[in-house]
């Protein structure tokens, strides 16, 4: 989009009427609050309505008087489109993943934002899914500290190979419950050794794991 689109011009003149309003409601709540916010929003520009990570922050100068506002936008329009998809995905598929105490998820290569199904937070303890999802937020909210090592190790490894991969962890729910995970996914590497994609299914395998702790059941009972 060229720069002149924008130089000189009202935020409803560019978006048109509804998405100018709400820009400019929250410019007023910038300025009166003082706190910068951030956000997603789709912008209908002259070729197309694209979506974009937004913030808006207060300019101040030496003495912290206020001098204006100032925004960056960061284009986000696959990772948005690709939410949507899964969320479609979801509507349909999501009887079945909540039955089969399945999850899928993927990290996206243009932010590294991982991308998840509802049934996936399910499986961890969550009835609404949390804001974000990481390994570090998983290490840290998931795994006791006696697993650690293993899953630091588990996490260097799936970042790190080229290919398929499978693994099984002791994981913590959000109650405190612990439970049993497999997880079965695929890496894609750029030249220089960053993620360029990467995709997994996991299943709760809780049930499985108490049964062989158990072991095999006595003949003369099943009779």
């Amino acid at each position: 989009t060229a720069t002149e689109t924008f130089i000189g011009r009202r935020d409803d003149e560019v978006f048109g009427d509804s998405v100018g309003k709400a820009l400019q409601a929250l410019k007023q709540q910038v300025i009166k609050t003082g706190k910068g916010i951030r956000f997603d929003i789709e912008l209908p520009l002259p070729e197309a309505k694209l979506y974009y990570d937004m913030t808006i922050e207060t300019l101040l100068d030496d003495n912290g008087d206020f001098q204006g506002l100032i925004g960056v936008a960061v284009e986000i329009d696959k990772r948005k489109r690709a939410e949507e998809a899964r969320n479609r995905s979801d509507e349909f598929l999501l009887p079945v993943f909540y039955a089969a105490k399945m999850g899928v998820w993927e990290t996206s290569a243009i932010d590294g934002h991982i991308i998840r199904s509802a049934s996936h937070d399910r499986i961890f303890g969550y009835e609404t899914p949390p804001p974000e999802w990481s390994i570090e937020y998983y290490l840290q909210t998931h795994v006791m500290p006696e697993d650690l090592p293993k899953e630091f190790e588990i996490a260097r490894y799936v970042t790190t190979t080229q290919g398929d991969w499978e693994y099984s962890s002791r994981f913590r729910k959000l109650n405190g419950e612990f439970a049993w995970l497999m997880v079965r996914g695929c890496t894609e590497l750029n030249p220089d050794g960053s993620i360029k994609s990467m995709m997994g299914l996991c299943v709760d395998i809780t049930e499985q794991k108490e049964a062989e702790a158990i072991g095999p059941a006595d003949p003369e009972t099943l009779a």
